[in-house]
Parts: structure tokens; sequence; C-alpha cells
């Protein structure tokens, strides 16, 4: 499990792992969640996930940091 505050504006760009699934969990802040090309708002309780192979990543807002945490299986 990981925890990480993305400061405004900040982005963990598209990307996949081969060999582990993650889930994210938005603790607060506002961003833009990213699945295998399909982007969606995610905010405070919000959470995703994904199995290995699949791309995704993350978008902070402009106004606020986003802190969430991952788990990798």
């Amino acid at each position: 499990m990981a925890s990480l505050r993305l400061e405004p504006g900040a982005s963990i760009g598209e990307h996949h792992h081969v060999d582990a699934a993650e889930v994210y969990l938005v603790l607060d802040g506002q961003g833009i969640g990213l699945l295998d090309g399909v982007r969606f708002p995610v905010g405070p309780g919000d959470t995703w996930g994904r199995s290995s192979g699949h791309a995704h990543g993350l978008d902070v807002g402009t106004h606020a940091p986003l802190r969430r945490l991952a788990v990798l299986t």
C-alpha cells in the first residue's frame, strides 16, 4: 500500500504494470482518472482498479492537492 499527495496540476502519466493489479482510493482532492484511454472524474471516496497489463493514470485538478492510496497485488 502506498499513500501519495499530488500537487495541483500534477499527473501520474498513463502507464501499466506487467505483473500487478492495482486499486486507487482518493482521500481528498479532485482529478481525472485514466483507465485504458477512458477519462473520468474522481474525488474523495472514489475507487477504481485494474488488473495487470491495463493502462491507468491520474491527473490532478488545478485548485487543490489530491491525496490517494494505492494497493498493488
